[in-house]
């Protein structure tokens, strides 16, 4: 893991690069994703009035950014934790290749897996994708684990 750590330096400077430019500018699903997690510090996560009913996404991702929001912690906070859930993802990796092969290799993967660039563009962002790719990642090392 020590051998992968520069990877998490790359996506904090990257994280932390985009904030410097972008604020907190809300883009895309992000105000969505905001709104639920405010309505579930509320007690709710949907608007309170029936006719007004908006379902159009389910409260995990919102029920996260309810916890920064609860205790204050700024937007920033929130999308730091992108960057751990996408190295999390890449110590899965290793974790789950390391199973069928030797350490070399598995660090080897993991590093072309995290140097998957088209990933970076979601980590200054609050969306799913970095806590999807943590999730997958450990379905699989689970899986290839139980087998």
């Amino acid at each position: 893991m020590v051998r992968l750590s520069p990877l998490l330096l790359l996506y904090v400077a990257i994280v932390a690069v985009a904030y410097s430019f972008l604020g907190d500018e809300l883009w895309g699903d992000e105000a969505r994703y905001l709104s639920f997690a405010e309505n579930l510090t509320s007690g709710y996560l949907t608007d309170r009035d029936p006719q007004a009913l908006n379902l159009w996404n389910g409260p995990g991702y919102p029920l996260i950014l309810a916890a920064f929001l609860k205790t204050g912690l700024p937007l920033f906070a929130a999308r730091l934790l992108n960057a751990a859930l996408l190295f999390v993802s890449v110590v899965l990796f290793r974790s789950t290749v390391r199973l069928f092969s030797g350490s070399r290799a598995s660090d080897f993967a993991a590093l072309i897996y995290g140097s998957y660039w088209p990933m970076y563009a979601y980590l200054p962002r609050l969306v799913t994708e970095p806590l999807v790719i943590a999730l997958i990642s450990a379905l699989a090392y689970a899986i290839c684990r139980y087998l």
